[in-house]
């Protein structure tokens, strides 16, 4: 088996932002790009559940969160005429599991982009085009593998 020289990661979203960290704080050296020529979330708010709230506790950035965000404890849904049709208490649904956080997207993801301070990035470069080399597979990435669009 090949050794992961590079991790590569393609998109700068949520879930490319938290991977970033992770592989990051487990020694791998990780490069990340984005297809957008800036930092730019899509959306008007997120409720980031208990168990995101522990992968984000793992990373060390919960705190960060929970702080900017705000305790959602009580789940209701209701009709069109304003009835209320189901009520969960979060708080007792999920235990010491976490809490659960609304945040707006926008916030969020300054949140994780502060996360990979220190990490490679590339702003405005996505991929066109990959190439297998030999018995490294794609295990290996190599800046020639990628073109800037």
């Amino acid at each position: 088996m090949a050794e992961i020289d590079t991790v590569l990661i393609v998109g700068g979203g949520i879930a490319g932002l938290t991977l970033g960290r992770a592989l990051h704080q487990q020694g791998f050296t990780v490069e990340l790009i984005e297809r957008s020529t800036e930092w730019r979330a899509e959306g008007g708010g997120i409720a980031v559940q208990p168990n995101g709230m522990r992968m984000l506790r793992a990373l060390g950035l919960d705190a960060t969160v929970e702080r900017e965000g705000t305790r959602v404890r009580l789940w209701r849904f209701c009709d069109q005429a304003g009835e209320n049709l189901s009520e969960n208490d979060l708080e007792a649904l999920w235990g010491d599991v976490g809490p659960f956080i609304g945040i707006e997207r926008t916030r969020l993801q300054q949140i994780l982009v502060a996360g990979i301070r220190g990490m490679p990035y590339r702003l405005g470069v996505s991929i066109q085009a990959l190439v297998e080399h030999d018995d490294r597979g794609f295990g290996r990435f190599r800046r020639r593998l990628v073109r800037c669009l």
